[in-house]
């Protein structure tokens, strides 16, 4: 029998139950969970796989810290989902019917879903209006090859806020042009 695989990516615990309750509507004792690695469907039987756990360790504060000194904290939150299912579907599952599980556009060529869809936001239309202050460090653009495209520098020229950019001699007069 021919498998579909979809990789589902869910970032909440109540995602997880949501899915869960939908693929497994009539056994409520069956439940996806965060170490679930792999679900197959054939028909109304099924096969669950989990992770093995993994104990994680703290790790010592890295050796670049010490040297951040009164800089502007930086943390980029993490984007990692709770949980990373890969779901196989057997031929009975049609586009249609797996639109209506995921609540999403699913193709034939459809890899990977995020439950429930993750909203896009265009960060290009977006520009952040704050006091005009400069940096209090200098700000450099390395822009090897990217003179066609040089986004960073638009956007710090839309903000009013001073940087150098550092080109290669052959883009100099192509940037000049651009920048001004």
């Amino acid at each position: 029998m021919k498998y579909r695989k979809i990789s589902t990516k869910m970032f909440t615990e109540e995602a997880l139950k949501i899915l869960s309750d939908k693929l497994f509507p009539s056994n409520s004792e069956i439940e996806l969970r965060e170490n679930t690695r792999e679900v197959t469907i054939t028909g109304d039987s099924f096969d669950i796989k989990y992770r093995k756990s993994v104990k994680r360790y703290n790790r010592d504060t890295p050796e670049w810290k010490s040297h951040w000194i009164s800089m502007t904290d930086f943390n980029v939150p993490s984007i990692d989902p709770l949980a990373s299912i890969d779901i196989h579907f057997d031929d009975n599952w049609t586009n249609e019917t797996l639109q209506e599980l995921f609540e999403q556009t699913v193709t034939d060529k459809t890899k990977t879903v995020f439950f429930p869809q993750k909203e896009v936001s265009d960060q290009n239309r977006k520009r952040i209006i704050s006091d005009r202050r400069n940096p209090q460090y200098p700000i450099y653009i390395l822009s090897k090859g990217r003179s066609e495209n040089c986004i960073t520098a638009d956007h710090l020229i839309k903000m009013e806020v001073p940087f150098k950019i550092v080109v290669e001699k052959e883009e100099f007069h192509y940037m000049l042009n651009i920048t001004g």
